[in-house]
């Protein structure tokens, strides 16, 4: 593996996926995970990681070509193009820095503390249909954040399987697909819809752009099986709670009334709703 500073010499003047695709050629796991009999699903991560690079510097405005290694001391970005600091924090980011910003919210980093008025967990649901919820939060979200590639009889087993957990209140993002980086994996979405509307799990409307997950037509097909949803924008910043009009207008396009949302209630309405399981 090379070391720290000719890889650094390497990546200089290349976008985030460029620079992603080198550092895992020259770490070694992909070879490593190749020799592993069970390193398949780790194989798929590393690969969505590449993925998830390109799409994040699209939607987050900074150009899928971008140049994504740290500004300079003078604080003029690589090319010449003035940066432009976060709208929250006056920071001056790099596409770099923002996206392991991003990787590190995705990890649960900022989950609520103890002490706060609400709290959110957000499960990632493994392969084998394996999750840890915190019995103690208030509101559980269940999510599929690897093994993409499974057989549809396979994920479908893992999702309702996961939505038998008594803990767990919100499918997340219920068919993973990424516009333009990613497609939905291969689900049963009859299936789901059933059983959320048999179980009481809600179904999320992810409300980021480069999601909309359930998309209006999925949406529309899963009240009529009577499964009932919540509206998440995914926000990864402040400014990202604006992405939550995305949501609304893809509840409506499929057919949604104010009822069908778990989250138009008051907080008492949504505590009774949620204490139904």
């Amino acid at each position: 593996m090379q070391g720290p500073d000719g890889l650094r010499e390497r990546t200089q003047g290349k976008n985030l996926r460029e620079i992603t695709l080198l550092t895992l050629a020259h770490s070694g796991l992909i070879e490593h995970y190749r020799a592993d009999r069970e390193g398949a699903d780790r194989i798929e991560n590393l690969e969505e990681l590449v993925n998830a690079a390109e799409s994040f510097v699209t939607q987050e405005g900074f150009g899928k070509d971008a140049v994504a290694l740290p500004v300079d001391e003078q604080g003029a970005a690589a090319g010449g193009v003035p940066p432009v600091p976060d709208a929250e924090t006056g920071e001056i980011m790099s596409p770099l820095a923002a996206f392991l910003t991003h990787a590190a919210l995705e990890a649960g980093d900022n989950q609520a503390q103890a002490g706060q008025d609400a709290q959110v967990d957000v499960v990632t649901v493994t392969p084998q249909g394996e999750m840890y919820p915190n019995a103690d939060l208030d509101v559980v979200v269940a999510s599929v954040h690897s093994g993409f590639r499974q057989p549809e009889r396979e994920m479908t087993e893992r999702v309702v399987t996961a939505m038998h957990n008594d803990h767990v209140d919100i499918i997340g993002h219920p068919t993973g697909r990424i516009l333009l980086a990613r497609e939905p994996y291969r689900i049963d979405l009859a299936a789901v819809f059933e059983a959320a509307a048999a179980l009481g799990v809600l179904l999320e409307i992810d409300a980021f752009p480069g999601r909309l997950d359930l998309s209006d037509v999925n949406a529309r097909l899963a009240r009529d099986a009577g499964a009932r949803f919540s509206l998440g924008s995914d926000a990864h910043n402040r400014e990202n709670l604006r992405y939550m009009e995305f949501g609304v207008a893809t509840a409506r396009r499929g057919w949604l009334t104010a009822d069908d949302i778990a989250n138009t209630r008051p907080l008492a309405g949504l505590r009774k709703l949620l204490t139904r399981r």
